[in-house]
């Protein structure tokens, strides 16, 4: 066997001795809430591999026009004119500091030049990372839609104070309270197998179709967007020629 199926075997495994270690404690506690840590700590532990178990795909040249448009298992939320002339299709961690640092800097300045003026659209794909990550991802979904930007941006704004706590459920539910969740809303939302399997569908599609392999990745107008710095001026090298 080679090193690589064999690192890929060894992943999996650990994968489904995850999943197993997960359905045991719902079982036990009929919450899927009070596994958060316990997932947390496996997946540490697991390392690169639960992103690599999660994002392996197709390696897609960034040339490559894919159909980022296809329907996926969660309806997309638009930001801007749905008839704009430019797409950008982001996949992003709620929990991934180099996304956060993209919606606090550039974000801003794309909306202020392309968004608010009806040029480009944006499509936020969430592409949970981790047990914590998943949870938020989950709430995102069940704000009204027109608080879906709202949410996320408030999420990376405060990414440090939210995850970097020993109590991620305690500060989880804490950050929901002030989004106008209920101690029932917010337990609803969480324990919502459907939309759990669905986000998870969602990111398996991602790796699987689109050669997603980090966060953030990008899409504009269906091909991957290649540079290596997300800011404004990389962006406006891509954009301003489908504008003409």
């Amino acid at each position: 066997m080679s090193d690589a199926k064999a690192g890929r075997k060894k992943v999996d495994d650990l994968v489904k001795d995850v999943k197993g270690k997960v359905a045991k404690a719902d079982a036990q506690t009929g919450s899927m809430l009070s596994t958060l840590l316990i997932v947390a700590a496996v997946v540490a532990v697991l390392g690169g591999g639960y992103y690599y178990y999660f994002l392996r795909g197709t390696e897609q040249p960034a040339s490559q026009t894919v159909d980022v448009m296809a329907p996926q298992p969660l309806p997309d939320i638009t930001l801007g004119d749905d008839k704009a002339k430019v797409t950008i299709v982001e996949y992003a961690s709620l929990t991934c500091p180099h996304c956060a640092a993209f919606h606090s800097g550039t974000l801003p300045e794309l909306k202020k030049k392309y968004i608010d003026t009806g040029k480009v659209r944006l499509i936020l794909r969430g592409l949970p990372l981790n047990q914590p990550d998943l949870v938020t991802q989950m709430l995102s979904r069940c704000v009204p839609a027109d608080k879906y930007y709202q949410f996320t941006g408030a999420v990376f704004d405060n990414q440090r104070q939210i995850y970097s706590v020993e109590n991620i459920e305690a500060s989880l539910k804490a950050f929901s309270r002030q989004a106008g969740f209920t101690e029932e809303t917010f337990k609803s939302c969480v324990e919502n197998e459907k939309l759990r399997g669905q986000l998870i569908e969602m990111a398996k599609i991602a790796g699987e179709k689109y050669g997603v392999d980090s966060t953030p990745t990008f899409f504009v107008n269906g091909v991957r967007f290649a540079s290596q710095r997300n800011d404004i001026a990389s962006f406006e090298k891509v954009i301003e020629p489908l504008l003409k």
